[in-house]
């Protein structure tokens, strides 16, 4: 009777841990520690261990002695202590799944209970994504939807079932309708894990995949995958490209265009030039030919020019660093550098005052001189924006959160809070055109003055045709606006009649008018070309965040600082240019030369190759059965793309993802247990 209520108790927790694995760490972790306490009350219980081996106790206990050493050396041994735990009690997971199941309907019951429910998440993930894909979020955001984790970690969790699921595909002996039920749960989780948008669970998959290919020495699926591959690096190419119009007789004439060295984001007329920031290009002015020249080289890709006079020019770049420029005959001269304190989202121009709103860091206004600056405001607690913008003493500033607020400014300084409207939360355009501020918002674009007695807006004219948009320029006299799907339209009388209009047959990244000629960029990054892209801005950060981990590793070569959140060391050792503190260094190697030094790094590969040679094994082992073999396949698929998206991410401290590989792992060690006993017997 014992051993019933005890077996009751096991599946009830189990199948609760399977139904939650992708979409609830909460749930799961209740349902894995419920099963492993009801194995050790268990064992109490019968004085029998209920625990099976894997051969990998040597290099689980190694991997923890390392910990534990590393926690004792560690300044911040709270935390450390904490993690220490954390590894140690997630590690008996594959012990559970090695031990529960019994006969081979318990592995093929725990496998399917676990795709199902997995493939309902991704069924509702898909779902979820279409507004991303009907309103093309993806090119701003550059991420799917959050539903239940952060989607990056969505995407590797995916990631396992479909390469999972490609292994029954193509080697699992199924009758034909359970191999279509299989094949569309694979199309489905394929099409979730693209909705994700990222390039890390990507990756994974495809090397999972590609595994178990190989695997099977299935060449004539291989050769042409690695065509496809090549075919796609080739084809979806990188366009950067900044097009010249002229509009004649009311219409839009394309009269030159050229391809840039860099990527052209950001287009701004002054004194009479079109200049252009090149990103790792530099700033460049474009001729109505469509020419560059001036080519003004700079240490960190420019984003975002403005002119602060008919002298000095302000160059926001990558890193967060401001330069201040001058004209010269030739090209331009730097005069000095800004540093704002923290990660800056937003900045505007007001004379020679310079706001610039921080993520984390509140608001910063500094003076621009000739040849210096002088910070003359900061605020850490200053409410968070996402747009800028100065006009008659007003600073006005929108975030989606929190709606439109206006403060008033003494000598440039905010000095108290005149307004706030917070159901005005969808603003897409915020611009300054004299006196008058430029409010695209619910679908029209006015220019509006705002009455500080009376404390509202007066509108004083309305950009007919205009709708919702999300880009301004001019050039003192044509004004040009952009909505998002890549009309641009020019008004030569502040909208007082229609305007002059085009759709292109793209978005563009940004545009500038000057008389009768419209410059526009358009700027697409290819997703394959991406993965070699040191200038792309997740790359871009993972180097600086890989150097500084390395700079950390050589302060403690031999047991790290502790397997800790990283922000104390990485603060200290980063570049002063990076402002995001961080916590983790996006690779699971760098991460632990960082945390354990060159000790703890030496036993997580050893670690790690076991693991992988006991799966290698089981592989032979499980050869030819009809349920097993694929699914063995599909798990060393899965543990490769665990250890190639782990290049790119701290995989191996994600709670959600380590649990499902050890889950992983612990089902293959059962039913290679399994198999051995039916043959012994």
């Amino acid at each position: 009777m014992k051993q019933e209520k005890f077996r009751t108790a096991i599946v009830f927790f189990v199948v609760l841990f399977l139904l939650t694995l992708t979409n609830s760490i909460f749930l799961n972790q209740i349902g894995y520690f419920g099963a492993l306490i009801v194995l050790l009350v268990q064992f109490a219980v019968k004085k029998e261990n209920p625990f099976q081996k894997t051969e990998l106790e040597i290099p689980f206990l190694l991997f923890l002695a390392v910990e534990f050493i590393a926690f004792l050396l560690s300044d911040f041994q709270a935390n450390a202590f904490q993690n220490f735990l954390k590894r140690g009690l997630l590690i008996p997971v594959i012990y559970v799944f090695a031990s529960v199941p019994e006969t081979e309907k318990d592995v093929k019951r725990i496998t399917v209970i676990y795709v199902l429910a997995a493939s309902v998440v991704t069924t509702l993930y898909i779902y979820r994504s279409l507004e991303y894909f009907i309103q093309n979020l993806y090119r701003t955001t550059e991420s799917g939807p959050s539903i239940f984790q952060y989607p990056i970690t969505s995407s590797e969790l995916y990631s396992f079932l479909v390469i999972l699921l490609f292994a029954f595909v193509l080697y699992g002996k199924l009758n034909l309708k359970i191999r279509i039920a299989v094949i569309i749960l694979f199309l489905i989780a394929a099409a979730s894990l693209f909705a994700t948008y990222k390039m890390t669970g990507w990756i994974g998959a495809a090397a999972g995949m590609g595994v178990v290919l190989f695997y099977k020495r299935d060449w004539k699926l291989i050769v042409p995958a690695l065509i496809l591959i090549g075919v796609l690096f080739v084809v979806d190419k990188n366009v950067s490209r900044v097009e010249v119009y002229r509009i004649q007789n009311g219409t839009f004439t394309k009269t030159a265009e050229t391809e840039t060295e860099g990527r052209p984001y950001d287009l701004l007329t002054a004194d009479g030039s079109v200049l252009l920031s090149n990103f790792q290009g530099g700033l460049v002015t474009v001729t109505e030919k469509a020419a560059l020249t001036k080519n003004f080289r700079t240490p960190s890709p420019v984003v975002t020019i403005r002119e602060i006079d008919s002298i000095k020019l302000l160059l926001w770049m990558m890193d967060s660093r401001f330069w201040v420029v001058s004209r010269t005959s030739e090209s331009y001269e730097l005069l000095y550098e800004v540093l704002s304190p923290g990660q800056t989202n937003a900045f505007t121009l007001s004379d020679s005052l310079l706001y610039i709103m921080d993520k984390d860091s509140g608001l910063s206004v500094f003076r621009l001189s000739d040849d210096s600056f002088e910070r003359i405001f900061y605020n850490k607690d200053f409410p968070f924006a996402q747009r800028l913008s100065v006009v008659n003493s007003l600073l006005f500033h929108h975030a989606v959160l929190t709606g439109l607020q206006i403060h008033r400014l003494e000598r440039g300084v905010p000095v108290a809070q005149i307004y706030h409207d917070s159901n005005m939360i969808n603003v897409s355009l915020l611009a300054v055109r004299g006196d008058e501020l430029i409010i695209s918002s619910n679908g029209e674009t006015v220019r509006q003055r705002f009455d500080d007695s009376a404390k509202t807006f007066i509108k004083s004219g309305v950009y007919t045709e205009a709708g919702q948009c999300g880009y301004f320029a001019t050039d003192g006299g044509s004004e040009l606006f952009i909505q998002q799907g890549g009309k641009i339209l020019v008004y030569s009388d502040s909208g007082n009649s229609p305007p002059k209009s085009i759709v292109l047959p793209y978005s563009p990244n940004s545009a500038a008018v000057k008389g009768d000629a419209v410059f526009v960029t358009q700027m697409k990054r290819s997703r394959m070309l991406r993965i070699t892209d040191p200038y792309h801005l997740s790359n871009y950060a993972r180097f600086e965040m890989w150097k500084t981990g390395w700079r950390i590793f050589q302060d403690h070569p031999w047991f790290g600082v502790g397997d800790i959140s990283l922000e104390p060391y990485y603060k200290a050792k980063k570049s002063p240019y990076l402002k995001e503190i961080q916590g983790h260094l996006h690779n699971n190697y760098v991460h632990i030369l960082a945390i354990l030094g060159g000790t703890g790094f030496v036993v997580f590969i050893y670690m790690l190759g076991l693991v992988f040679l006991r799966l290698h094994r089981s592989v032979a082992a499980l050869k030819g059965h009809d349920f097993f073999y694929p699914l063995t396949l599909g798990v060393i698929g899965a543990f490769t793309g665990f250890l190639v998206s782990g290049l790119t991410e701290w995989n191996f401290g994600d709670h959600e993802i380590i649990t499902m590989v050890w889950f992983f792992v612990g089902l293959v060690v059962a039913a290679e247990r399994i198999v051995l006993k039916t043959n012994r017997s």
